[in-house]
């Protein structure tokens, strides 16, 4: 049964906190300030909430739920999924635009560039015949910021905004609605679009489509056109997919690299420019689309033959805040005492540790004690990360092969996917370290394990899937749109 917009009144209204009390980052005319924005701060969900069994005690935010927005005015979604549900009357295919904000929105005023260009003028400088073919509606943050500025809630509000608008869509708008474009920043495109696409999960509806660019507006060559309409192609391709089984083909992916660029997996991709267009390589996990325009998307071929169609249902587990994992990156001259001292301060609030290796899986011998024995005293997992794409451990060096005899369980993909996929765990199976263990070296979620990877023997396995999300992740109560 539909709920009426009223329940956004039933609640403080946008964007007061449950209490009623104004957060700190937005003015008392309303204006959002993301620089006063705290991710540490007090946070009481305004709307409904859900608990896992594999995590009793937990709460998770309902992601259909619009009342759970802590940054992006529900109004401003509510009329995006209007928008869409009106123009879908003429039969021609759908998309919805959110702005973030990043180097593809920014113009120059005076001697600084801002991220100020919105939606429209974007689509009408990209010009062709996009605006013809398509309908589109869009929203966007209340402000929008640098890459440099975007935080877990703010991704968490992207995956609420997109979930809810699918989920309250009519059946005759979701027959052509083909999905979503984010316009971001670059800086952190891979790691924002990975969180996005772990917390959407893989049992997708609907595609998703982050786009950025090198160069602003203003530059007399750049490649926010060729950005724009590659990754508009890109989602209409998915969309229009010739398979009986279209809807397996639905995808998370960034594009970036101008006329000759690729709509790559955010998981497996990493910056190596901050000027050339194609500044994103991706040698471990293949691009979903290059240059041919040809879909490749092996995961989802792989998973199509194990989801269950009524079972698998689409949804999202929504994670905020900072991310309680602990992300260490070698760094010769940090102090052994100084490790054991903050992974003691902090283990209250932590599932795992992550250590980030250098390129040939080696890390500072003291330092590894450090970690690990501090680590393990604690009941904390210690997940080891190497940073080069195909994040190889079976390096003969004796400092590398001395981490996996202390106990380090090495992981076989980028660490800024490890990072993300360690935040689901630690929503779905809390500090069960056993589960979080197998759910993040025995199961490839959203195809973030590259091709080499096989997963670890487990003798009395407790996640129930190898592939894709596990039944674990999903409510035992049905979770319907707010409003």
């Amino acid at each position: 049964m539909a709920i009426e917009r009223g329940a956004l009144e039933q609640v403080a209204p946008y964007p007061l906190n449950a209490d009623g009390s104004r957060p700190k980052w937005f003015a008392e005319d309303g204006t959002w300030d993301p620089n006063k924005f705290d991710a540490g701060e007090v946070y009481v969900p305004k709307g409904e909430t859900y608990e896992l069994a594999s995590n009793p005690g937990s709460r998770i935010e309902s992601p259909f739920d619009l009342r759970n927005l802590r940054v992006i005015d529900p109004q401003s979604v509510l009329d995006a999924r209007d928008s869409i549900e009106e123009q879908s009357r003429n039969g021609r295919p759908s998309l919805c635009f959110i702005g973030t904000g990043g180097t593809i929105s920014m113009v120059l005023k005076g001697d600084t560039k801002r991220p100020e260009l919105n939606i429209d003028a974007l689509l009408s400088y990209t010009g062709r015949d996009l605006l013809q073919r398509f309908n589109k509606a869009s929203s966007s943050f209340p402000a929008l910021i640098d890459s440099s500025q975007m935080k877990l809630d703010y991704d968490a509000d992207l995956v609420i905004s997109m979930s809810y608008f699918w989920k309250s869509l009519s059946e005759q708008a979701r027959k052509t609605f083909m999905g979503f474009i984010i316009a971001h920043g670059t800086d952190s495109m891979a790691q924002s679009a990975t969180r996005t696409q772990m917390m959407l999960g893989p049992n997708l509806d609907f595609s998703v489509g982050f786009v950025g660019s090198q160069q602003t507006i203003d530059e007399p060559r750049n490649d926010i056109a060729s950005n724009v309409n590659n990754s508009i192609i890109t989602l209409e391709t998915l969309f229009n997919f010739d398979s009986p089984d279209r809807a397996e083909k639905n995808a998370v992916f960034f594009y970036m690299g101008g006329d000759d660029g690729s709509a790559f997996h955010p998981a497996g991709a990493r910056k190596r420019s901050d000027k050339e267009f194609k500044a994103f390589e991706s040698p471990a996990i293949p691009a979903i689309a290059g240059p041919d325009g040809i879909i490749n998307t092996p995961f989802a071929d792989a998973y199509r033959e194990q989801r269950h169609a009524r079972v698998d249902i689409f949804q999202p587990t929504v994670a905020r805040g900072f991310a309680n994992s602990r992300l260490i990156e070698a760094d010769m001259d940090i102090s052994p005492t100084r490790l054991r001292r903050d992974i003691e301060n902090s283990s209250e609030d932590l599932a795992a540790i992550i250590m980030r290796t250098y390129g040939s899986f080696t890390f500072d011998r003291q330092q590894v004690d450090a970690i690990i024995d501090t680590a393990f005293g604690n009941r904390l997992a210690v997940f080891v990360a190497n940073p080069f794409p195909v994040g190889r451990v079976d390096h003969n060096y004796a400092d590398a092969q001395y981490i996996i005899q202390k106990g380090g369980i090495p992981l076989y993909m980028m660490p800024h996917a490890a990072s993300a996929k360690l935040l689901i765990a630690e929503k779905v199976f809390g500090r069960d370290v056993e589960s979080v263990v197998e759910f993040m070296t025995s199961n490839n979620y959203v195809g973030e394990q590259p091709d080499q990877w096989t997963p670890r023997i487990v003798e009395n396995p407790k996640v129930n899937r190898t592939l894709g999300q596990p039944r674990q992740t999903l409510p035992s109560v049905r979770l319907n749109p707010i409003p």
